[in-house]
């Protein structure tokens, strides 16, 4: 879904909505040259404004000024008076919009049977591999929903590891998201109930390039962290909006009711060579598990 403002002459006049802050970011930038001469609304993606500039707005919540927004000709309210007296200084606008309700999504979805009431199967696709391992890997935001995350789990897996992904074909990602605690697609509940450890890719918002780990199982956090940041990536544990604690989250479905949630921003997916490091360290920390189990 786009980010989209309203319509002006050009970006940085007043009439934007865009704070005084973002407003002097972009004042003071060449950049915003490029921006005025996008027509018909600023819209972050198309825009052509710097990283810096990207970033400024993408963390403000002055971004939220817009009438409507747009996705596939269904219009989405935007519900201002649900963000009243809230902090969002550490929050994006896709957490901030979704977590809040401040955009009524008709694509929200109670279980995977409830999708199927209102989504065409062509419209998504299973993949799964049972290797008889006592790990799964899956990514239930595959394909378009969250990209790369059905990729980056089948390198995870590798050929030891099962495998599982929900891939999204042709639609916004919004379309076709199951929450994970409400993700109850068959075949991946069959995997997941039988395994000793489950992990879980998602995909996040963001081109700055950070994970998010997230999960019931304390240990295989704290081991993944560490070898993530000893590789250099900006590794979160604690403190954000991707804990992926929930009893019912399907990472936490398996036989010890605790497993691994990866969260990584839009920045590392697109990165080749990141998603590369990222796979091996991953598969090598759950291969040190068994043995340690063992």
């Amino acid at each position: 879904m786009s980010k989209t403002y309203r319509r002006s002459k050009s970006f940085y006049d007043y009439e934007s909505g865009v704070c005084d802050r973002c407003q002097q970011f972009l004042t003071d930038c060449v950049c915003n040259d490029i921006a005025a001469l996008n027509k018909g609304g600023f819209n972050l993606e198309e825009s052509g404004i710097c990283e810096e500039c990207f970033q400024s707005l993408d963390n403000c919540l002055c971004n939220l000024y817009t009438d409507t927004e747009v996705d596939h000709n269904y219009t989405y309210p935007v519900h201002y008076e649900k963000l009243q007296g809230k902090s969002f200084e550490f929050e994006k606008y896709d957490d901030i919009i979704y977590k809040y309700g401040v955009i009524s999504n008709p694509f929200e979805y109670d279980s995977f049977e409830d999708l199927k009431k209102k989504i065409t199967s062509n419209h998504y696709t299973i993949e799964h591999v049972y290797t008889g391992s006592h790990i799964s890997v899956i990514a239930p935001h595959g394909g378009c929903i969250e990209e790369g995350t059905t990729e980056l789990a089948k390198m995870i897996a590798e050929t030891e590891y099962n495998f599982y992904s929900f891939v999204g074909i042709g639609r916004e990602e919004t379309d076709l998201h199951i929450t994970s605690h409400k993700f109850n697609e068959p075949t991946c509940i069959k995997l997941v109930e039988q395994s000793h450890t489950v992990i879980s890719i998602h995909g996040c918002p963001g081109m700055d390039e950070k994970i998010y780990v997230g999960g019931r199982d304390a240990k295989l956090k704290k081991k993944v962290s560490k070898k993530l940041s000893l590789k250099g990536f900006k590794v979160y544990t604690e403190g954000h909006i991707y804990p992926g604690t929930h009893p019912e989250n399907v990472c936490n479905l398996g036989l010890r009711k605790k497993g691994l949630q990866l969260e990584f921003t839009q920045g590392i997916r697109k990165n080749q060579e990141h998603l590369r490091t990222i796979s091996k360290v991953v598969h090598q920390v759950l291969g040190s598990s068994i043995r340690t189990r063992a």
